[in-house]
């Protein structure tokens, strides 16, 4: 079967997994599988996902141990409940800005502290 115009080898669409087998290195069980889909709308109650390739993820809640990101944009930013404080740098070195629980802190492109805010 092929999809849509695509001219592609044909692939099966549905594999009966009989017995538990691995692929490329995950345990896969025994039961009916899909090798790829076009699905228009779905709702589906629980997954496991290992990995995910979205141009827009709408959520109502994300937990996570850790979010890595190059720009988080966002209106306004809540830290709570860090027990540990905080501890914010705009840069590791030179031109900078340093937010921890007690202080600011603002460094020129030297990395000499210009401005000190807090704990003194």
């Amino acid at each position: 079967m092929r999809g849509g115009s695509d001219t592609s080898a044909a692939v099966t669409p549905f594999t009966v997994q009989a017995t538990a087998t691995t692929i490329n290195g995950i345990a896969v069980p025994a039961g009916v599988y899909m090798d790829a889909a076009f699905i228009k709308a779905a709702s589906i109650t629980s997954a496991q996902i290992g990995s995910v390739n979205a141009d827009t993820i709408t959520a109502g809640a994300i937990s996570a141990d850790r979010i890595s990101g190059g720009t988080i944009d966002a209106s306004q930013i809540n830290i709570e409940g860090v027990t540990s404080g905080i501890d914010l740098k705009s840069s590791a070195s030179g031109a900078r800005m340093e937010i921890k629980a007690d202080s600011i802190k603002v460094y020129d492109s030297s990395g000499n502290i210009r401005i000190k805010l807090g704990n003194l």
